[in-house]
């Protein structure tokens, strides 16, 4: 854990700021654009995965890979709307649709 929290602070804090400053961003909407929606997104995943463990329990391979394959299915129906901006979404569903993509 000791080595974990210094990566962790070293590198989402002053790394952050050291190149938003760099690249003319302000750090502090980009902090908060992308720091909240990450969090929130991980900690529904972090609900996720503790409800598909819950509904889901085993102690085989074949449990562990199902564990898997549905945390990952439901972690698209989070992650996508959140992360993923309106446009490229709109070119997602597009492609998935068969039309052709609009730039």
């Amino acid at each position: 854990m000791g080595t974990l929290s210094g990566r962790v602070l070293v590198r989402n804090f002053p790394m952050s700021y050291l190149a938003c400053r760099a690249a003319g961003i302000s750090w502090g909407k980009m902090f908060k654009n992308i720091f909240w929606k990450l969090s929130f997104t991980g900690a529904l995943f972090a609900v996720i995965c503790f409800a598909v463990q819950h509904f889901f329990p085993g102690g085989s391979w074949a449990m562990f890979a199902l564990q898997v394959a549905v945390s990952l299915i439901l972690y698209l129906f989070v992650a996508f709307p959140v992360l993923v901006p309106a446009a490229d979404r709109a070119k997602v569903i597009s492609f998935a649709r068969g039309k052709t993509c609009v730039t």
